[in-house]
């Protein structure tokens, strides 16, 4: 049975060892290995993810199935965001899930978590980034009322990609 814990420096080891595998099992097949790696080593390794943990406007929850992570949730409150000026808003910057759970609605859970929050802190929109050639997030986006607003550059290695930036209204 899937549960949604709220995740703590206690648990660095284990948002670090999901957040890699997820980010590789998503962009691997797209991108070269080494920009692979170098995207890992520089962004996910413990110590990346240990600051980002100790950020007080930045939540982490793990989703666990059967006693392993399957999935994991980062959410940045305003100021600790990846894109400035999106005032009044709570951004999804991470919502990942093995890829063998990705028919066990563990996203939906994830997402329906994000939603609850942004309600909680009582925003106006709630707002992510995507790949914009990752069809089956956009879709699921689109399903919980997400539209395109925007763009930015992503760097992949030496090679930019554009993310689509997304929002949903909270009202």
């Amino acid at each position: 049975m899937l549960k949604i814990y709220p995740a703590s420096s206690a648990n660095q080891d284990q948002i670090q060892s999901i957040a890699e595998q997820t980010f590789i099992e998503t962009f691997g097949p797209f991108n070269s290995k080494a920009h692979i790696t170098e995207y890992v080593q520089q962004n996910l390794n413990l110590t990346k993810v240990a600051e980002e943990v100790a950020d007080p406007r930045t939540h982490f929850f793990l989703a666990i199935d059967d006693g392993q992570v399957v999935g994991y949730l980062k959410v940045n409150e305003f100021g600790s965001q990846t894109e400035n000026g999106l005032r009044d808003s709570l951004e999804i910057q991470r919502i990942y899930v093995l890829k063998k759970y990705h028919s066990k609605k563990v996203g939906a859970q994830l997402m329906k978590l994000a939603i609850q929050l942004a309600t909680q802190f009582q925003v106006t929109f709630i707002w992510l980034g995507v790949w914009e050639y990752n069809e089956r997030a956009i879709q699921f986006y689109e399903k919980f009322g997400f539209k395109r607003f925007g763009q930015h550059t992503f760097m992949m290695g030496d090679r930019p990609q554009t993310d689509w930036l997304m929002k949903r209204p909270m009202n």
